[in-house]
């Protein structure tokens, strides 16, 4: 319940502060959300992004994000994210609690097209895409 409230208040705050997605003129964009994402500069970060709400031009995202360590022994990180998009607009946070209390990441992006989403953070900017 508490990860549903959470959602709808990021969602309403990311969508009342984006100008540019609120605009009346813009054309809506039904992305399809759902896939593994790999980050183009590095194929051992991956977002396994999931929403029921792909056939729509909003809603919310869940999934994760799994850092491969060692290929050999299989050894990977997974922390769990939540965000929304909205036509092309995008944020997600991923909850890095396991490692630290209270430790999180917010990414905000838009898709550059069907299968590239660019995102920026305080951390680093990254392109992810998928097949």
């Amino acid at each position: 319940m508490r990860k549903k409230i959470f959602l709808l208040i990021s969602f309403s705050i990311f969508y009342s502060c984006n100008e540019e997605i609120t605009n009346p003129g813009e054309a809506p964009y039904i992305p399809q959300v759902t896939n593994n994402w790999i980050d183009e500069s590095d194929s051992s970060h991956i977002f396994s992004l999931n929403s029921n709400d792909d056939s729509l031009s909003f809603g919310i995202i869940d999934g994760n994000e799994t850092i491969i360590i060692d290929t050999i022994n299989n050894n990977t990180d997974t922390f769990d994210l939540l965000g929304a998009f909205h036509n092309r607009k995008m944020f997600i946070t991923i909850n890095y609690s396991s490692l630290s209390a209270d430790s999180s990441l917010r990414y905000e992006g838009s898709f550059l097209s069907d299968n590239r989403i660019q995102m920026f953070s305080s951390r680093d900017t990254i392109i992810i895409s998928h097949n």
